[in-house]
């Protein structure tokens, strides 16, 4: 019985990947053919490639708002903190489990990024830190990296130039 079943298998196969006839008597080919496969774009977008996210992403980018930095601060949070570390000195929790740390925003080189550049690498990737084009949209990039250029700023502020409350929390 079991050898009976295990010879049929293949045959049931077979069967399987053929196409039943069409009911309305069409050959199988004309009506492959006729099948259209859309892809719904989700509404706020761009397909990747078009003229739009080019322009996207086409520097100098959207104005800083407090509106964009907290943005940036959430998107930054969720994509890049596991390795930049919530800080951005790449002491992310990766890290920390034995991934390669990134370098550090606070360093000279990274410092002197422009958000343009920052854009860029989100989308393409560098060193070991992998494309985010298909993951994150093209604002919220750029929100990302508004916020980078303002978390290297908090940390190299120059403490005269806080507000006098704050100089004092620093200072105790």
């Amino acid at each position: 019985m079991i050898r009976a079943a295990a010879a049929l298998c293949p045959a049931l196969l077979l069967l399987a990947g053929c196409d039943a006839a069409p009911s309305d008597g069409t050959p199988v080919t004309a009506r492959r053919a006729r099948t259209e496969f859309r892809i719904a774009v989700p509404p706020g977008t761009v397909p990747r490639g078009t003229a739009e996210a080019m322009r996207q992403l086409a520097g100098p980018g959207p104005a800083i708002t407090a509106e964009l930095l907290s943005a940036g601060r959430n998107r930054y949070d969720a994509f890049c903190a596991p390795c930049h570390g919530l800080t951005g000195y790449g002491d992310g929790v990766v890290v920390q489990r034995g991934f390669p740390a990134p370098p550090s925003f606070h360093a000279q080189p990274q410092q002197a990024l422009t958000r343009s550049r920052i854009v860029e690498v989100i989308t393409q990737g560098s060193g070991l830190m992998f494309p985010f084009a298909e993951r994150v949209p093209p604002q919220d990039r750029w929100a990302i990296a508004s916020y980078v250029k303002a978390l290297q700023l908090s940390q190299s502020a120059p403490l005269d130039r806080l507000p006098e409350d704050l100089r004092r929390q620093v200072g105790q």
